[in-house]
């Protein structure tokens, strides 16, 4: 089944195709809160930041051999959901086999107060709540960093990331402007309806 996607996947983006792509677009901050609403997902106050890392609805991210948690995340933001976590050493452990590097993590869980202020020094930064609220305020989006990334590396990332999205576990979207591949992960993967190229004469592979 994987090796089916990624086939899939490749004969899209090598045929120009954009149903298989990880460029943002106003639907996709759209679908993340419809999913962040479905799944019950809390936006977090710091009252509600503390109180989830006690019982365990946190987890801690840590630096591994696998993984290198960026030192200028606030110690109290480097915490995400326990589905989010293992979704990043399930792609860090991949990566390190393959390019034998460590993934780096740029940012993880955000408050409510800590995202109202970033709005006030960053217009560009997502809201606190609507339609397009920051899904950082639940604590199950990460963003993994690509700056100064081989561009095979990079290729790699994106590819996973497809495949990771037609499973139905998350919702990635590519950035540029700071350069790092932002990711949801939803606790309870949903159905994705196929949307595959078909294979025609002009793309089959001989």
């Amino acid at each position: 089944m994987r090796m089916f996607l990624i086939l899939a996947l490749f004969l899209g983006l090598a045929s120009g195709s954009h149903a298989a792509s990880l460029i943002a677009t106003h639907d996709s901050a759209v679908q993340q809160n419809i999913i962040a609403d479905e799944q019950n997902l809390s936006r977090l106050s710091e009252v509600q930041l503390t109180s989830f890392k006690a019982n365990g609805r946190l987890v801690q991210l840590r630096n591994t051999d696998i993984i290198r948690v960026d030192h200028r995340i606030p110690a109290r933001f480097q915490w995400t959901l326990p589905t989010t976590e293992a979704f990043i050493v399930e792609l860090a452990d991949a990566y390190y086999k393959r390019f034998g590097r460590r993934l780096q993590i740029n940012s993880a869980v955000r408050t409510v107060e800590y995202q109202r202020g970033l709005r006030r020094r960053n217009g560009n930064a997502a809201a606190t709540s609507g339609p397009k609220a920051s899904t950082h305020l639940t604590g199950a989006t990460i963003d993994i960093a690509k700056l100064h990334l081989p561009s095979d590396h990079v290729d790699w990332l994106r590819l996973e990331l497809l495949v990771y999205e037609a499973l139905g576990r998350v919702d990635a979207t590519e950035e540029f402007a700071q350069a790092v591949f932002h990711i949801m992960v939803y606790p309870t993967p949903i159905q994705v309806q196929p949307t595959f190229p078909v294979l025609t004469a002009s793309n089959r592979a001989d």
